[in-house]
């Protein structure tokens, strides 16, 4: 990359040389023009972006500030490399502790906009919108799908519209999308509609079903369901 200009990267001041400061180690960045700069920018912002969407693959689309870090640190490497800032020979050294110092300012960042963003009512009424398709998730025991649920808007209003279609497009796999479908099906009237939805969770329900715990008794196909029991088919 360096036929973009005439910045020669071993010219510039290592990394904690001494007698060099911050101020002129920043100004040698600078001193290769926008072509550089624009290129730097690029490098890191592709870095990112590559490694947070690899994150999210791995962990099926968790976001979080781990796979927020992990970017960071990746971006600020890579930007440590194509600079320079190392020079001739704290290369890799540089690029640690430029990611690092990325890693943990993104990192810190993250958290307060996580703590800012949005106040408990709206936390409140985002929990109440999906409450319950994510207790009829959690008892069926495929709680580890709440979030791919939420993703993709899957709110309780959509609940008795939910099709094997849409659950493939939240990445719930096909094995759980036959039973939660099937599990639906008991309050369609038989996928022709027109049943009451499926009960919210009852007060100071558990997050989750114990491991282990024996599975609620089955309610008959044509019986009220109660406010608190899910039932699953077979």
């Amino acid at each position: 990359m360096g036929f973009l200009t005439k910045t020669d990267p071993a010219a510039l001041p290592a990394a904690g040389a001494p007698g060099v400061d911050m101020a002129k180690q920043m100004a040698a960045l600078q001193a290769g023009g926008p072509w550089v700069q624009a290129r730097n920018f690029a490098v890191m912002t592709g870095v990112n972006a590559g490694l947070a969407a690899a994150y999210r693959h791995a962990t099926g689309g968790k976001e979080d500030v781990v796979g927020t870090m992990v970017a960071a640190f990746g971006s600020g490497a890579a930007f440590s490399a194509v600079s320079g800032m190392g020079g001739a020979g704290g290369g890799i050294q540089s690029a640690v502790t430029t990611g690092m110092a990325f890693a943990v300012f993104q990192g810190l960042f993250h958290q307060l906009g996580a703590a800012w963003s949005g106040g408990s009512g709206d936390k409140a009424a985002d929990a109440a919108a999906y409450a319950r398709g994510a207790y009829m998730l959690r008892t069926l025991g495929y709680q580890k799908y709440e979030k791919a649920i939420r993703k993709a808007q899957l709110a309780d209003s959509t609940l008795l519209l939910w099709t094997e279609a849409a659950l493939a497009d939240a990445r719930v796999p096909p094995g759980p999308r036959l039973l939660i479908l099937a599990h639906l099906d008991q309050y369609r009237g038989g996928r022709g509609g027109g049943g009451p939805p499926p009960p919210p969770p009852p007060p100071n329900a558990p997050r989750a079903p114990a491991r282990g715990a024996p599975a609620p008794p089955p309610a008959p196909r044509g019986g009220a369901r109660s406010a608190g029991a899910y039932v699953c088919p077979g």
